[in-house]
């Protein structure tokens, strides 16, 4: 998954700087978040009681990609992630949820 996000990173470097000489405009995107909610995927019961849940929407979100100016009123944004969501660690082990998010999104600039 490293050397994916590795790959991609250069990649948009380069086609950012083999264009910089202002013909086609181009952002980095890069960001990070929590998300909140989704499916229960599997509960976990440790022996002092407690339980553990992963949820299919739950945890931290990284992404990295760009946005390339198409026009003068619309821009597309393509990112790739790193999703992912665990249980706390137990003598006999853990429950981890990882999933690589791909978006392609299109804007419209309305001024």
């Amino acid at each position: 998954m490293k050397k994916l996000l590795l790959g991609t990173a250069l990649a948009l470097g380069a086609a950012c700087s083999a264009q910089a000489d202002g013909t086609v405009p181009f952002k980095f995107v890069l960001g990070a978040g929590l998300t909140s909610g989704g499916d229960t995927l599997a509960t976990v019961a440790y022996s002092d009681g407690s339980s553990d849940s992963i949820k299919g929407g739950n945890r931290a979100v990284f992404y990295l990609g760009g946005e390339f100016r198409v026009g003068e009123l619309v821009s597309v944004q393509a990112t790739i992630g790193y999703h992912t969501d665990r249980t706390k660690d137990a003598a006999n082990g853990d429950v981890q949820f990882n999933r690589t998010p791909v978006d392609l999104l299109a804007y419209y600039h309305v001024t």
